[in-house]
């Protein structure tokens, strides 16, 4: 059996051209209604790839109109995204000859998925743009062939045989609206030829590490960078990939650099881009490590009572927030809220299998494993801006060889666990006081500032970074929680970084540490 898929992408855009935007920061995008061909499952895909996007931040229609209206009059809608999915699937035959030279005809299906997305302006009412994604794959088996083109700009259906490039929904939003900034500074320069600077745009922008930029001068363009650190708010720290010297020289003459993000082609093999959540490391007050008050204010899609009963518990378990329910006796006024939870649920599949177990020392019986596919999405909403703060995937999948009832209670656990999506959208932030060990030549434990007063656990990692006058905030280091000894103390194993962490703590350089939490992309 042999199977290809291609996702192509053609950009029709209207006749007004899409909207330029002068702000770097991310913008919101509603994700409305779908119709045609398993039009369900586009817009979760959407929804999906969305969410993962660092160029815009997304709300699904039900969860926008269950909001508090003060809180949606405050969030600045950039567009309201509907769909329109088309399938076509034809059979092919073909002959093949097997090695002893028999000839066999092979039916295959070639399927074929053509989906419009419509961005709307919500003020006027006018189509911003109308990107089409194309889909294809084929298979010998009919439906792994349909489910393999139901893509929209995703990396799913890219993970068998990629034959060209691609343009994911990601890679659309940063092609058309590129980010904008300035190099400030040369940092690292070797032979008259830079290696690497800093530029004017971090954690407020919609930058993330890996991210590439031309250099764009008075005079020409000059060469390629890629982001290595986000220093904090208005900082990072740019690798330089190409024409080093160019670039001395422009500065050297008093040119003025200019940076504009565009889109890397994926390589054939793929790439692998691990990311860190950007730091915020400017605010360093105890607002910043205290427990949030979050709201939990619905979960719209038809979500079943015992998921929604769990999502509530584990939000009030939550080491990191105060969890309460939206509109009860006991919840503090919208207004002094931090967050408003809610979600999307999109569904749940139950499936079960014969396991053939094999025998060994002992004489193993034949069982069934069931398996729990749970689906939803989770939105934190700032109801003191109507900012997007969260929007990310809470799906899982869990499996149990008892029943199928244990495998779907295990899976609605596992899903309304939401820690760590509280820890990433409110980091917290503290300091390394002492290092605890003997070592003369790095630091192998260390004591921090936050301890059981604070949503600390041990298991806990966090990013290290010391302060530069020139470039800001940089990252030296991890460690990981492994005692909590009183209110505010806590015993950390250094994980990476042990040399530079010793050398800040003896040279009383600036030190903070924010939670590390781990977001791991692969794009095929």
């Amino acid at each position: 059996m042999r199977k290809i898929v291609t996702l192509a992408v053609a950009l029709l855009l209207a006749a007004t051209g899409m909207a330029q935007t002068n702000s770097n920061a991310k913008f919101n995008l509603v994700v409305g209604s779908f119709s045609g061909d398993y039009a369900d499952q586009q817009r979760v895909n959407v929804i999906s790839e969305l969410c993962k996007s660092h160029r815009a931040n997304v709300i699904e229609q039900g969860v926008y109109n269950a909001l508090p209206q003060n809180v949606r009059s405050k969030m600045q809608v950039f567009a309201v995204i509907t769909g329109k999915s088309t399938l076509t699937t034809e059979q092919k035959e073909s002959t093949r000859t097997d090695k002893n030279g028999n000839k066999k005809t092979v039916i295959t299906y070639n399927s074929k998925m053509a989906t419009t997305l419509t961005f709307t302006d919500p003020a006027s009412g006018k189509t911003i743009c109308e990107p089409v994604f194309e889909s294809t794959s084929y298979d010998e088996d009919r439906s792994k062939s349909i489910n393999n083109a139901i893509a929209v700009g995703s990396t799913k259906g890219k993970q068998m045989f990629l034959v060209q490039q691609l343009l994911t929904l990601e890679e659309f939003l940063q092609d058309k609206y590129p980010l904008h900034g300035k190099i400030i500074n040369v940092e690292e320069a070797k032979k008259n030829k830079a290696e690497v600077v800093t530029v004017n745009l971090g954690s407020r922008d919609a930058i993330y590490r890996g991210q590439t930029f031309e250099i764009v001068g008075e005079k020409k363009n000059y060469g390629k960078l890629r982001v290595r650190e986000i220093n904090d708010d208005s900082l990072s720290t740019l690798s330089v990939e190409k024409s080093g010297k160019d670039i001395m020289k422009a500065i050297a003459n008093g040119e003025e650099l200019q940076i504009v993000s565009y889109v890397q082609v994926i390589s054939l093999n793929g790439l692998v881009r691990v990311e860190q959540e950007a730091p915020r490391l400017t605010v360093t007050s105890i607002d910043e490590v205290k427990k949030r008050n979050v709201a939990f204010g619905g979960i719209t899609g038809g979500a079943p009572d015992n998921f929604v009963s769990t999502v509530k518990s584990k939000l009030k378990d939550n080491r990191r927030v105060n969890g309460y329910e939206l509109g009860a006796k006991d919840c503090p006024a919208l207004e002094t809220l931090d967050g408003l939870v809610y979600g999307y649920y999109t569904g749940m599949e139950n499936t079960s299998r014969l396991v053939k177990a094999e025998e060994e020392l002992l004489v193993l019986k034949d069982y069934t494993e069931y398996t729990c596919r749970l689906g939803w999405y989770l939105f934190i909403v700032d109801p003191k801006t109507g900012n997007i703060v969260s929007a990310s995937n809470e799906g899982c999948t869990a499996i149990s060889d008892e029943s199928a009832e244990a495998a779907t209670n295990k899976a609605i656990r596992n899903a309304a666990d939401i820690t760590s999506a509280t820890y990433s959208t409110y980091p917290l932030i503290g300091t390394i006081l002492t290092i605890e060990d003997g070592d003369t030549k790095k630091a192998k434990s260390v004591s921090i500032d936050l301890g059981s007063d604070f949503p600390v656990r041990e298991g806990l990692r966090f990013d290290v970074y010391t302060q530069d006058a020139a470039a800001g905030w940089e990252k030296v280091g991890r460690i990981e929680v492994a005692n909590i000894v009183d209110g505010t103390h806590s015993s950390c194993t250094v994980k990476k970084g042990g040399e530079a962490i010793r050398k800040a703590v003896e040279e009383n350089l600036p030190i903070r540490i924010t939670t590390f939490i781990l977001k791991e992309l692969l794009e095929l």
